[in-house]
């Protein structure tokens, strides 16, 4: 799964890539008369590229997906299991009633089911994209690189001021208690 992620992560920085390759194709043309076959032959990649990301990213997340299963399995079997052990006065309190502990069960479970299929897989891919992307500005352009990492923060900063325009709250998510003003029909 970690090799499935690490393909994955490359995504970006080689669509990227065909992108520029491309781009320098076409701007070349006056000076390059096999323009067209580079042209083709960086969209040929670029979709080979394209269709092994989708089938990479599809296995990687359905593995995932069976690992938090098998996870969630686990976790609930123990749960319950540690549950039967107790004596019959432990449920006499109303806080362990066993329509609440089974309702907390599936919930803190169905948190961490989340947790390891989707943010621990997006955690992982970012850190990859981040290195492998700076490796290859370094050896690109080691100038533009450091210049970008320097600069990064001011366009995390942007990015959040944005959404939290957009949305109207912090961290661009919304609550909840927001009403939106529908009009008259």
């Amino acid at each position: 799964m970690v090799i499935l992620a690490m393909i994955n992560s490359c995504s970006m920085p080689f669509i990227a890539y065909c992108i520029i390759k491309l781009q320098w194709a076409m701007y070349s043309k006056e000076h390059n008369p096999e323009w067209e076959s580079e042209v083709h032959q960086y969209l040929i990649a670029q979709a080979c590229g394209v269709f092994l990301i989708l089938f990479v990213n599809g296995f990687e997340r359905s593995l995932f997906g069976v690992m938090g299963e098998k996870l969630t399995l686990k976790i609930r079997m123990s749960l319950i299991e540690e549950i039967v052990h107790k004596q019959i006065s432990w449920f006499d309190r109303q806080d362990r009633a066993p329509g609440i502990l089974t309702q907390i069960i599936s919930g803190d479970i169905a948190s961490l089911n989340g947790m390891t299929s989707e943010v621990l897989v997006t955690l992982f891919e970012l850190v990859c994209v981040v290195i492998i992307g700076l490796v290859a500005g370094i050896y690109f352009c080691w100038q533009a690189t450091i210049l970008c990492f320097i600069l990064s923060p001011i366009m995390i900063v942007g990015m959040y001021m944005m959404s939290t325009m957009q949305f109207g709250n912090k961290g661009g998510r919304m609550t909840g208690n927001e009403t939106e003003d529908i009009g008259d029909y």
